[in-house]
């Protein structure tokens, strides 16, 4: 895990000077007392990894941090490679919970399904499937203020067919660089009919990149977003396909292999498989190609 952890963050760490803001990437809210500033700052919330932390909740109010409330003994049970940033604990929901449950343990099971809450030595259980949907629909609900195409693709409604694409598990960039709210809805709108056709043929789209990825499909706009670099530049890395692929995957019934037309950028790890009949371009030396692939 440690390895897998440097590989994803390392690229990203910038140096901390201590007790001082200076250094801080604007995303983070800071006070610029002497105890806050951590060994690093990662450049970006799109580029970290969410953590499942037991700790306890400080009631005191503290001038170190920008939050209100700040954990105790936090203990580090697991990383979430599954959950993209924005759906991580913000810090309105911790402040809620301290004042409605008067100083509390918070501990994740990894499916989601239960909450445990600790006033000093008694405990009490919310595992139920009303108060589950709840928290979901609050977790959809706050994804709101994120510009479209961050926001999680709900798919709930849509039933699956079959398990034609179950081996699928694919990450989707949508939307570039300097995208306006007109250009991001559009893309939110792609994301979310490529996860529904996706998960109507038994597939699964993760919403953060991770090491569970199969595929990335993308947009040729998207190719100028730091998604598509990020997904581009990992150590051996994914091929990203369009979604014309997926497309054709579902009419299909089952995982085809990609045309020229299809590849926007092949792995070198696929490269090197294919043994000289493919370059980094996609172009196959000994294929057939149509006016579309061309």
């Amino acid at each position: 895990v440690m390895e897998r952890l440097r590989t994803r963050l390392g690229p990203h760490m910038l140096p901390a000077t201590r007790g001082a803001r200076r250094g801080a990437p604007l995303a983070y809210a800071t006070t610029g007392a002497a105890g806050e500033t951590p060994d690093v700052w990662i450049d970006s919330p799109e580029n970290s990894v969410v953590l499942t932390v037991k700790a306890d909740v400080r009631l005191v109010k503290t001038a170190t941090f920008a939050s209100d409330f700040s954990l105790r003994f936090p203990r580090v049970t697991g990383v979430r490679w599954d959950k993209p940033w924005h759906e991580c604990l913000s810090d309105a929901e911790l402040e809620r919970r301290a004042r409605e449950d008067g100083g509390i343990a918070v501990a994740r099971a990894e499916n989601l399904g239960e909450v445990t809450f600790r006033f000093g030595s008694k405990r009490k259980n919310r595992s139920t499937r009303d108060e589950r949907d709840e928290r979901d629909e609050r977790a959809y609900d706050a994804q709101k203020s994120l510009p479209a195409h961050l926001a999680r693709a709900d798919v709930r409604h849509v039933a699956k067919s079959d398990d034609a694409l179950k081996t699928l598990d694919v990450f989707f960039i949508t939307a570039g660089a300097g995208f306006g709210a007109d250009e991001s809805k559009r893309a939110a709108a792609l994301k979310l009919e490529l996860a529904g056709l996706l998960q109507s043929r038994g597939g699964t789209h993760s919403e953060a990149r991770h090491f569970g990825n199969t595929h990335v499909v993308a947009t040729k706009e998207a190719s100028t977003s730091v998604r598509f670099e990020a997904a581009t530049r990992r150590e051996g890395g994914l091929d990203v396909l369009t979604p014309e692929w997926l497309r054709a995957c579902v009419e299909a019934g089952q995982v085809i292999e990609p045309r020229p037309k299809h590849r926007l950028f092949l792995s070198q790890s696929t490269v090197d498989a294919a043994e000289g009949r493919l370059d980094v371009f996609g172009d196959a030396h000994d294929e057939d190609v149509d006016a579309e692939d061309v």
